[in-house]
């Protein structure tokens, strides 16, 4: 009977050897913060910037540098200024376009990139054509939609102008396709601006005022050796927490999900399995 005991005290003694082992596991994982900065909407307010930590296996939630923070650094790589862009796309489909910010956009900014792009985009259509210096620009003239009228361009320009806002509104499909395309590259632009600004404390030592508490939080995380190249990684949105979840990532970058849910019911069979050993 004495050996008995001593074999279920041992086994008492593993389990719980193994379950403290297995919260200081999951206590050493980085605390998840709700929500992660996505920007996919024009608004996300108290949203949390992720990085990966200096093992590169786990993430690390930061409070993300604003505006101010960011032109101290000069660091701007962004492909639209975001009061323009969420004017003209504020979902990444067609919803809720403005189509005559798009179009002042298309007018007032013709030798931005992005204006270039959606002028080939719709100049199927004839609203737009290349001209004898390679940029895209209004035609002499211009058929309306409906072909009841023809509109003299070097006439009445503005006339021309609404007749553009009129065949962007009419080609759902190129928007969505637009919208889509452009959210895509915002997003990764904006997530890369906040990657470089915590690169850039990382290696400054001396405190950078426009940037608050973030300098000295990311200084006071900075490893030992000065390594700062993994502020420079960014993780996509696919790849982001879900509130709730503690996450880890592989050498691809891939999420995968460790939930508390988990490891209850792991701590639950082995409960249950110490219980069956003692009723024997």
């Amino acid at each position: 009977m004495k050996m008995i005991k001593t074999s279920y005290g041992s086994l008492l003694l593993a389990v719980l050897v193994w379950s403290l082992s297995l919260f200081g596991a999951v206590n050493g994982i980085e605390e998840i913060k709700c929500p992660p900065c996505r920007y996919e909407k024009e608004n996300e307010p108290g949203c949390y910037s992720y990085s990966q930590t200096s093992s590169r296996t786990e993430m690390k939630a930061w409070e993300p540098a604003d505006e101010f923070c960011l032109a101290s650094l000069g660091i701007e790589l962004r492909i639209l200024k975001l009061d323009i862009f969420w004017a003209i796309c504020p979902y990444a489909n067609e919803t809720d376009v403005n189509y005559s910010e798009m179009q002042n956009f298309l007018k007032n900014y013709p030798d931005h990139p992005i204006s270039r792009e959606i002028k080939e985009l719709f100049a199927d259509r004839g609203i737009f054509v290349l001209n004898a210096a390679g940029d895209y620009v209004l035609p002499e003239s211009i058929t309306t939609a409906s072909n009841q009228a023809f509109i003299n361009c070097t006439f009445s320009q503005q006339l021309c102008w609404g007749e553009v806002r009129v065949e962007l509104k009419g080609r759902i499909q190129k928007i969505r396709s637009l919208c889509k395309n452009l959210h895509s590259r915002q997003s990764g632009a904006l997530q890369l601006e906040q990657a470089k600004t915590r690169e850039n404390l990382c290696d400054v030592a001396t405190t950078v005022a426009a940037c608050g508490t973030l300098h000295d939080a990311i200084q006071a995380y900075k490893p030992f050796g000065g390594d700062c190249t993994f502020f420079d990684d960014i993780i996509p949105n696919s790849a982001l927490p879900v509130c709730g979840e503690i996450l880890l990532l592989d050498t691809s970058a891939a999420a995968r999900p460790i939930t508390t849910a988990t490891v209850i019911s792991g701590l639950a069979s082995v409960a249950l399995a110490l219980v069956a050993l003692i009723m024997v």
